[in-house]
């Protein structure tokens, strides 16, 4: 009753179990109010019609309000919607240039999810890790380019995903010192540890691929990347 946005959210929350009406107003009131959380995280119900009556066009609105707010994954969530055309007239460019805005303002993750845009290959099996757009011209050296810049933001993930494409000089020249920088950096361990990339740096070290062969070091790499396949290797 004062006002106070999150206060309206976390009503909205608990009173839609038992009234759907009220609780849905609620929400809409904590948006207007300014809780950023709660215009994407109810826009994206209404979008997918998830707890709530599907309504695209208001979701949009209320994701779109969310990122006008400052909250990164509304402006994630709307430059999907550009991208694919859902409830807002399609703009791929538009949409790519706020998940590019997104990742040059530090957020990595988001410049693993531009990179796999850009670099995934649609006929592969889809992954939840690597959206694919067909509405997005796939485009590999752009792709590692924004991969690149996720790792060097501590994105694991982007770490490996570039590695992979200089280790098989797909879509990019073929750079086996760069590789094994970029495995590293996945490995490593200070801010966690991409367990693909240990296992693919333990592979270096076995076959004597770009560094010298010690097989010392691959069966230690090997450890950092099990459980899993290296765990036997």
């Amino acid at each position: 009753d004062a006002g106070i946005a999150q206060s309206c959210g976390s009503l909205g929350m608990a009173t839609l179990r038992n009234d759907q009406a009220a609780g849905l107003a609620l929400l809409d009131k904590a948006c207007a109010l300014g809780d950023a959380y709660g215009c994407w995280n109810t826009g994206r119900w209404y979008i997918e019609g998830r707890s709530v009556p599907k309504d695209e066009t208001k979701g949009a609105l209320m994701v779109d309000r969310g990122c006008a707010l400052g909250y990164p994954h509304a402006c994630a969530t709307f430059g999907s919607l550009l991208i694919e055309g859902v409830a807002v007239k399609s703009d791929v460019d538009r949409g790519l240039a706020m998940y590019q805005k997104l990742c040059d303002n530090g957020q990595g993750y988001f410049c693993h999810q531009l990179g796999s845009m850009y670099a995934t290959d649609r006929a592969a099996l889809a992954d939840i890790r690597l959206p694919a757009p067909k509405q997005v011209k796939r485009d590999i050296a752009k792709g590692v380019r924004v991969w690149e810049q996720g790792c060097t933001l501590g994105s694991l993930w982007s770490c490996t995903l570039a590695a992979n494409h200089y280790a098989s000089g797909d879509g990019v020249t073929k750079d086996l010192g760069r590789a094994k920088e970029l495995y590293e950096r996945g490995c490593d361990g200070t801010k966690g540890v991409q367990r693909d990339a240990c296992t693919a740096l333990g592979e270096l070290y076995e076959k004597g691929s770009g560094v010298a062969k010690d097989l010392g070091k691959a069966a230690d790499y090997y450890e950092k990347g099990c459980p899993g396949e290296s765990c036997r290797r």
